[in-house]
């Protein structure tokens, strides 16, 4: 990340965040843009206070003119801004290496603000408080927000930056740190440690973990399968950074804009949804844990002396993690389990996740947690289907091209009764919850059990006569069950496990007046290179969808998917031609997932994509985008191409000449 070598002026500039330099930037801007438009024309003979490097001139810029700047700026912002003009003004003191004087930041200074502070809330108190920053998060609105963000074409990049910042209640830049090197396998939990935060710069406080919990009753809130969403989408993305490429918060930050203006509201923003879910798990229900667990999780202090003797435990994050997860805290359904495999090392599951997740299954501390995610995405299969386009690039990997292997997972999960797995988390009358449960399921079926036993009884006893018959008995007994109490009957719950989605036949459909291998107005998914290449040679069984390299633009309705399918087959092509260059062998026939993926590792390695002066996310990059890529890194190797000007042709003049002709 770091040169080797650093000076030791560099390695002091280090000392300051990327972010507090540009607020303090900012600030500096605001000052010099008082200083021109306001000082300098009321003490033009006392500058310049500004130097003709740009910078703000100390000797002449004083704390009395500063403090007037102060009194100016008063009526249009908070103390909270000024207080920040106030630490930039003390950056330029430090970039100077200049003490600063005791007028600007000893007793007078504190006094200064001390009464802005009094102004403030005597306004406030009279005349309404000034809006500032953004307004929690409601869970409710976060569970809008959730379904929304679920819909997006983006390979679930908005869903999971949602979700994750709700449940580790953190503040949208550490959801942009996230790296695979911070997960850790907690049983029926994932914990994330964040080695470095707003808060603690220089890492100095104890690697707590924060763990995140699944919600099986709720999958558009549920992170592990938001997580499993992302990682199956990009099947490519290796050990490193969970969202790669630069400025990934401000990525978040637009979606995030764009969803919430379809209600034309601006009080939300990113770190509403910190502080929604610190709210939601303090004041959102009557039972909330205790403040030290809920400041622990937030990496807020408690003062010098509180955060001696207050310190982390796991219980008080586990029960956090619950809560912000959308568990249902007034019902057994608190305590369940994520779903998971009967047998967690089957082969089967095995070849699954290497099938799904191929860069990310060779991680030691990933395997506990991809068989969550491969769990989680068998168990909501059905919603997820019914829920995502056909288009949506989940409905290209290999668990969801492949609905018998889909079949037999989901007769090996469970999400309660004996199991390895054991709940954590869980407060002492959730416990009680699940002890009425297990009483009631057992007086329901001991109804039952009893017309059944004592029927069974008169029969072997040839009680049928006339006066008294077993029928009639079961009548009698029916009515003394209802007069006891027990007319309202509760059936055992059915089974929770997902539909049998069924194996669709391939079959030629009619269109057009002709047979074609593909649906009337068929979509390319928009996924990346290497689910291209699968689809290219395995098809989608699930959808009914032939391999694409057996199709031709007669199956294909319209002339976007056309052009579409002659990109991919042009990328294809450079594919193949570098697997045959490399293994000087012609290409082979694909037969299984693992053979796709490292023929596809050969002929990407030999094609070369145009440089970027960004960061590039080479795992979410589309299969169009690549090859668009490898040309224009042709064309730049190629000393004989010349590129032409763009020039706008006139559609309506050309049109009409074409109607003349």
């Amino acid at each position: 990340m770091y040169p080797e070598y650093l000076s030791p002026d560099e390695i002091r500039k280090e000392a300051t965040a990327p972010a507090t330099k540009t607020a303090y930037t900012s600030g500096k801007h605001v000052i010099k843009k008082w200083i021109r438009d306001v000082l300098e024309k009321k003490n033009d003979a006392e500058g310049p206070y500004i130097n003709t490097s740009g910078q703000i001139d100390v000797a002449h810029f004083t704390p009395a003119h500063f403090d007037e700047f102060i009194a100016y700026k008063r009526p249009t912002v908070q103390v909270s801004t000024l207080r920040g003009y106030h630490s930039a003004m003390n950056d330029v003191y430090r970039e100077l290496d200049v003490e600063p004087p005791t007028t600007f930041s000893g007793k007078k200074s504190t006094t200064l603000y001390a009464g802005l502070r009094r102004m403030e809330a005597t306004e406030n108190q009279t005349t309404g408080p000034r809006h500032s920053g953004k307004q929690p998060l409601s869970y409710s609105t976060y569970e809008e927000l959730c379904r929304r963000t679920l819909a997006r074409d983006d390979g679930g990049f908005t869903h999971l930056f949602l979700t994750a910042q709700w449940n580790l209640v953190c503040r949208s830049v550490s959801v942009e740190s996230l790296s695979s090197q911070h997960f850790v396998s907690a049983d029926d939990a994932i914990s994330c440690i964040f080695y470095k935060t707003k808060t603690d710069q220089e890492g100095r406080s104890a690697k707590t973990p924060r763990h995140v919990y699944a919600n099986p009753t709720s999958p558009a809130t549920c992170v592990v399968t938001a997580l499993a969403i992302y990682l199956a989408c990009h099947s490519a993305l290796r050990a490193g950074l969970l969202f790669p490429g630069s400025n990934q918060k401000k990525r978040f930050g637009a979606a995030l804009k764009q969803i919430i203006s379809v209600n034309e509201t601006s009080d939300y923003g990113t770190h509403s949804i910190r502080k929604g879910a610190a709210t939601f798990a303090c004041s959102g229900n009557t039972t909330g844990p205790s403040v030290a667990s809920i400041c622990s999780r937030c990496d807020w202090s408690l003062g010098s002396v509180l955060d001696r003797y207050l310190r982390y435990d796991d219980a008080g994050d586990q029960y956090i993690g619950r809560l912000v997860a959308g568990l249902p805290q007034n019902s057994a359904d608190f305590a369940a389990l994520p779903p998971h495999f009967r047998d967690n090392v089957s082969s089967e599951v095995i070849a699954c996740i290497r099938d799904t997740f191929p860069a990310l299954a060779r991680e030691k501390n990933m395997k506990p947690i991809l068989k969550l995610c491969l769990a989680s995405l068998t168990f909501h299969a059905a919603f997820l289907k019914s829920s995502l386009p056909k288009t949506h690039p989940l409905m290209s990997c290999a668990l969801f091209r492949d609905p018998a292997t889909l079949q037999r997972l989901q007769k090996q999960l469970v999400i309660a009764g004996p199991t390895w797995m054991r709940p954590t988390g869980i407060p002492p009358y959730v416990h009680m919850f699940t002890k009425i449960e297990e009483t009631r399921n057992a007086i329901d079926a001991l109804k039952a059990e009893l017309l059944d036993g004592i029927s069974t009884m008169l029969d072997s006893r040839a009680l049928g006569g006339s006066s008294l018959t077993a029928a009639a008995m079961k009548d009698m007994l029916r009515e003394v069950l209802q007069d006891a109490g027990f007319h309202n009957t509760h059936g055992i719950p059915p089974s929770t496990a997902p539909a049998d989605l069924g194996i669709p036949l391939r079959y030629p459909m009619m269109w057009g007046g002709g047979i074609h291998l593909l649906p009337e107005h068929f979509e390319f998914p928009n996924v990346g290179c290497l689910a291209a290449w699968k689809l290219w040679w395995f098809g989608n069984t699930t959808l009914a969808y032939p391999p694409f390299g057996t199709i031709n633009t007669h199956d294909l309705s319209d002339s976007k998917a056309r052009n579409t399918f002659y990109e991919w087959r042009r990328l294809m092509r450079r594919l193949i031609d570098g697997i045959e260059k490399a293994t000087k062998k012609p290409m082979p026939r694909v037969r299984s997932e693992a053979e796709a993926e490292r023929l596809y590792a050969i002929g990407m390695g030999t094609l070369t994509l145009k440089k970027s002066s960004r960061k590039r996310r080479h795992s979410q990059i589309t299969a169009t985008t690549v090859l668009k890529l490898v040309r224009l890194a042709e064309n730049e190797m190629n000393p004989n191409y010349h590129r032409q000007s763009y020039k706008p042709r006139n559609k309506a003049k050309q049109h009409g000449e074409d109607e003349m002709q």
